[in-house]
């Protein structure tokens, strides 16, 4: 049985995003960090590779760290975000996380 071949890095880059929370919930091995889903709603290409627009509508895996509100299911989030991976697999990362629509998403 042969592996797939890595994909391509997908780091740096840049995006603004709103979200749905679909689940989040404390990380039990690092203080202060949340791992989250979301539904990503709207994506906004800033800068480096786009590899997260292509996702728009589907479920992404995510992490932030010392969230300014409350994260709780059901909830649209407006966030900066940088997606950690490959072109196949990775994790948003979110800063700088407002309630609903930002004005930084079109």
């Amino acid at each position: 049985m042969s592996e797939s071949p890595p994909g391509v890095p997908a780091a740096p880059n840049r995006f603004e995003i709103r979200a749905e929370i679909l689940d989040a919930s404390p990380s039990p091995n690092f203080p202060g960090k949340w791992d989250l889903s979301v539904r990503l709603i709207e994506a906004r290409h800033l800068s480096g590779p786009d590899v997260v627009t292509r996702k728009v509508g589907t479920r992404v895996d995510g992490f932030t760290f010392d969230p300014p509100l409350k994260l709780e299911s059901g909830r649209t989030i407006a966030a900066k975000a940088e997606y950690l991976g490959d072109s196949r697999h990775g994790f948003l990362q979110l800063a700088e996380i407002v309630p609903g629509r930002s004005k930084h998403v079109v």
